[in-house]
């Protein structure tokens, strides 16, 4: 059923799993009208100003019909990117979050930065999630929490670009896939934007600043902690206020890079590298 399978691939497609009487590779063929409904256009940013404008227009169609969009940033994008990522997030008044890479390319104490990628889970309730999510280099899985729809809302629209076109709508459905760059789709989008009127955002803008305020207020009573032992986060903090500004930063593996993330200074682009899809220690 097509319907099924736009809902929940995995779901409907048949496997032999733990107990089943045959086991090994299963295959599956996907009628054209199965995967379209789960990506309803995939296309390219590159190509010829006719091809590109459709597709730029589209996109931030989407993003200006929303009421609570953001832009969420991942390991596709470069340090230079910075310019075109900030310009965008002011001109269209939308909140970032980001992962892995893609931290400091929105200064943490920008008014319009949210957090790290797994923040979005603090966003609850009926007005409170995101309904549309511009993805600009980000893989979604592991680091997303696959379809559980704790960070990303099982109904919020997807405008997904990414070079590697198996990667869009393969975990999280896409309404509007684009197979490009994502440093010249972010300055794209950037140029395309000032060209239009945007909403009023700052409602939107104070629930996310509220959450994050949130937050840090959930933490202080381990970071006020008097006696011994001292808390992971007691201890970053620590490290945190004694790093002079300009250092790189190399959250490791395991829980340091979670701590981290809480209470790090990302000031400019990559300054503070983390260890991404590998999850690899020893590395930077």
């Amino acid at each position: 059923d097509q319907r099924r399978l736009a809902a929940d691939p995995v779901a409907v497609v048949p496997h032999h799993g733990v107990g089943a009487q045959r086991r090994g590779e299963v295959r599956t063929d996907l009628a054209l009208e199965q995967i379209l409904a789960m990506i309803i256009a995939v296309s390219t940013i590159h190509g010829d100003a006719d091809y590109r404008e459709p597709i730029l227009r589209a996109a931030l169609d989407g993003l200006r019909a929303a009421k609570r969009q953001i832009i969420l940033i991942g390991s596709g994008l470069e340090p230079f990117s910075a310019a075109a990522i900030r310009h965008l997030a002011e001109t269209t008044g939308t909140p970032v979050y980001s992962d892995f890479a893609a931290h400091g390319l929105l200064p943490s104490d920008h008014p319009l930065y949210g957090g790290t990628t797994h923040k979005l889970a603090d966003l609850d309730g009926a007005d409170g999630r995101p309904d549309v999510i511009l993805a600009l280099g980000v893989r979604f899985g592991l680091f997303t929490l696959g379809t559980t729809g704790i960070v990303v809302p099982p109904d919020a629209r997807i405008i997904h670009v990414e070079i590697d076109a198996r990667e869009i709508g393969r975990i999280i459905p896409a309404e509007i896939g684009i197979i490009a760059d994502a440093n010249a789709a972010a300055d794209a989008f950037a140029t395309a934007a000032v060209q239009r009127t945007w909403p009023d955002r700052i409602a939107w803008q104070r629930r996310i600043a509220e959450t994050k305020t949130a937050r840090r207020h959930g933490l202080e009573a381990d970071l006020a902690r008097a006696q011994p032992p001292i808390h992971p986060i007691q201890a970053v903090e620590t490290i945190v206020q004694c790093i002079p500004p300009g250092t790189r930063i190399v959250g490791d593996g395991a829980e340091s890079y979670h701590w981290l993330n809480e209470v790090i200074r990302q000031t400019e682009p990559a300054s503070y590298l983390t260890h991404g899809f590998l999850g690899a220690v020893g590395f930077g």
